[in-house]
């Protein structure tokens, strides 16, 4: 289901490319999407930080994911917009492996701040009596600096043991593919069985959530609910979808 780390990071760069015909166009393209992209991803900070009725565990996740938005474009637009306006391709290289190293961790971290949403969300569907007590916003805090620190500590190690053994081959903005060896294998396999699991979970949790949909389907008294009229369908279709857009483009 997902594809290699050089294959998704390909895919990221041509993207950035196609459609621009000119040096000065991709360049404002780059710098409007970093403004739109923060712009946004602050605005909804702001929004639960400042409203009463927003602070809670569900938008505390969704913030987490605005937060990695934005670390990842106020990183990866500004070194993109540097590499294509190097006039030497002396310091792209290293820009680009920062660019990749990047790209990699947020994808881990992603990943795990889904699952925890799909968590929030099945206990919020499936037994709302117990939610407060075992969703509460020091447990959703104390997740998101784990997962902070686990994808984090698994790059690093990665990066530290995958240097020395397998220096990369330079190319023009990027590098040819390596197979990893050494140590640096096992942390690699490690983060891509994580993500594996990760998926695993979520989609567990879907399948629980639609379980629960149809159970309410069936106590409609009047037996003209439509499926995807049940509170828990309509829950679940927005974090679904937000979870479709992010993985789809890595799949295909």
């Amino acid at each position: 289901m997902k594809m290699a780390d050089e294959d998704q990071f390909s895919d990221w760069k041509l993207s950035l490319s196609e459609g621009s015909t000119s040096l000065g166009l991709q360049t404002l393209y780059l710098i409007l999407s970093l403004v739109v992209a923060v712009g946004c991803g602050l605005l909804l900070i702001y929004l639960v930080c400042k409203k009463d009725y927003l602070p809670k565990p569900c938008n505390y996740l969704r913030c987490s994911l605005s937060m990695y938005d934005i670390i990842f474009v106020c990183c990866m637009i500004p070194t993109e917009i540097y590499i294509l306006l190097q006039a030497d391709d002396s310091n792209s290289q290293t820009a680009c492996w920062v660019q990749k190293q990047l790209f990699r961790w947020i994808g881990l971290a992603l990943g795990s701040t889904y699952l925890l949403m799909a968590y929030e969300l099945y206990q919020f569907i499936c037994h709302p009596l117990h939610y407060h007590q075992r969703v509460t916003t020091k447990r959703v805090g104390i997740s998101m600096l784990v997962v902070l620190a686990f994808s984090s500590l698994l790059r690093v190690v990665f990066i530290i043991l995958e240097v020395p053994s397998n220096p990369d081959t330079p190319s023009h903005c990027g590098f040819q593919a390596v197979d990893t060896t050494g140590p640096a294998v096992v942390i690699k396999n490690i983060m891509t069985v994580v993500l594996a699991m990760e998926f695993l979970a979520i989609f567990v949790f879907y399948f629980l959530i639609f379980r629960e949909a149809r159970k309410q389907q069936e106590r409609d008294e009047n037996r003209n609910l439509w499926l995807y009229q049940t509170r828990a369908f309509k829950t679940m279709a927005p974090h679904a979808i937000s979870l479709a857009v992010w993985v789809g483009p890595r799949c295909s």
